[in-house]
């Protein structure tokens, strides 16, 4: 019997956990909350010609998030038809963790800090919200990351480097 392999799980929840927690900050943040827009920092969101290329921009954002969150099912598809797949709830959440954390810490350094396109609160610019954001997705990702290692130890199965796939 060929060793159980924990990458396909993993690599299925790291597109999942992009999309979705993309779907959930759109829809929290974007949306019902009104905090930001993907360009309100440029362009603020007091004219209805920002808001317009704002709402193309946040339109956009979620067709990344859905493609993500697409490819992350098609992902775990896969996984569920290879024997040797690894399947671990545990697992799988916490890869979901790694993803999102990973895309919210990229997306709060380069939209937040460098290119200053939005904030989390964008009427206080860079504020204790952007810092905040960057350490809870900080927090997800080690969490996350210590839940597939915590998974892989107490299933026995193969870690996703050892097997010689990649994460």
């Amino acid at each position: 019997m060929k060793p159980q392999n924990s990458g396909p799980v993993i690599r299925a929840g790291i597109f999942l956990g992009i999309g979705l927690g993309g779907f959930l900050d759109g829809i929290i943040l974007h949306q019902i909350l009104q905090t930001h827009s993907m360009l309100s920092g440029k362009l603020g969101l007091d004219t209805l010609s920002a808001v317009k290329v704002s709402m193309f921009w946040d339109g956009l954002f979620h067709a990344f998030t859905w493609l993500m969150t697409t490819i992350g099912i098609a992902l775990l598809w896969r996984a569920a038809r290879d024997p040797a797949a690894l399947w671990s709830g545990k697992m799988l959440v916490s890869a979901q963790l790694v993803g999102w954390g990973g895309f919210n810490l990229l997306e709060g350094i380069v939209d937040h800090h460098i290119l200053h396109a939005h904030h989390v609160v964008e009427r206080l610019g860079v504020s204790m919200f952007d810092y905040g954001f960057l350490l809870l997705s900080a927090l997800m990702v080690m969490i996350g990351w210590f839940g597939i290692r915590s998974a892989e130890a107490n299933s026995g199965g193969v870690p996703a480097k050892a097997s010689g796939s990649t994460v």
